[in-house]
């Protein structure tokens, strides 16, 4: 592998090939993934949870 697109690739073809189980765990993982960049991104903006 020899980027970060090439490594999504992969995970998300293993994902497919293990079975439903595994594509909800890995969109669980994402969704955590989006949550914790959603914050950090406000935190670095100064904003806290009940800023618009």
């Amino acid at each position: 592998m020899r980027t970060l697109k090439d490594l999504s690739d992969f995970v998300e073809k293993e994902s497919v090939a293990e079975g439903p189980s595994a594509q909800a765990e890995l969109q669980a993982w994402r969704e955590r993934f989006r949550m914790a960049r959603e914050l950090a991104m406000r935190k670095a903006q100064g904003k806290s949870l009940g800023d618009s």
